[in-house]
Parts: C-alpha cells; structure tokens; sequence
C-alpha cells in the first residue's frame, strides 16, 4: 500500500518535473551462497521472475498512463539499498514508500530507507 503511495506520488512528481519516472525493484538470494549449489539458478531464475512481475504489476496502474515518458522498470539484484542507489545514479530525486508498521512503528525508518537516506547524493523523499 505504502510503495502504491510512493509511486503515485512520484508519478504526479515526474509530471510536475517532465521527468522520466524508473520503478525499481531489488531482489536478492535470502541465504549466504559460498560456492555454487544445486538448484540456485533456479532459485535466482524464481526471485528475478517474481520481481519482474511486481514491476510490471506496479507499472499497469491507470495513473501512470498520463506521464510525459512511459515509466521504466529496472529490476536489479543485489541488497535493496545499495541497488536502489546505484540504479538511481543520474536520477533527480529518490521517492520511497515504508513498510507501514502502525504509528509508532511507521515513523521509523526501515533498513533500506535508512540505508538510502544515509547514503545518497540526491534528494529521498520518504512516503508513508
């Protein structure tokens, strides 16, 4: 609910801008890989395919039909924070949703908007 904000807003945002809007998604292997295993590019094949579809999901929303350029999906793997900046090199403004934990909760920042915040060279905004 919280990144369908984060893109609304940065839809409306890339309007105001003429800008190019990008949808990224980062997905990463959950467990530690020291040596090739068995089964792991099926594994990796799975989570990219998956991460691919929510993009694509994220991209079908009737609001984004109006922009000044046609929305961009950029899939990346790698940790969410450090992928989202690199894929965000060159790029105006970053825009964020949270994980929407209630209240208390949702006023902190995740790991990933913390990591991004901390580390960018450019504008974040943060959506709740």
């Amino acid at each position: 609910e919280s990144a369908q904000r984060a893109l609304s807003w940065a839809a409306a945002e890339a309007r105001r801008r003429d800008a190019r809007l990008d949808v990224v998604q980062a997905w990463q292997v959950t467990y530690p890989v020291a040596a090739p295993m068995a089964g792991y590019p099926v594994v990796a094949e799975a989570l990219e395919s998956t991460a691919r579809a929510g993009v694509d999901e994220a991209l079908a929303v009737p609001d984004l039909g109006d922009l000044p350029i046609p929305a961009t999906p950029v899939v990346v793997q790698g940790p969410a924070g450090p992928a989202i900046l690199d894929a965000a090199e060159g790029a105006d403004l970053i825009v964020l949703g949270t994980r929407g934990h209630g209240t208390v909760a949702g006023a902190l920042l995740g790991s990933v908007t913390h990591h991004v915040d901390q580390h960018a060279t450019r504008p974040v905004v943060v959506i709740p």
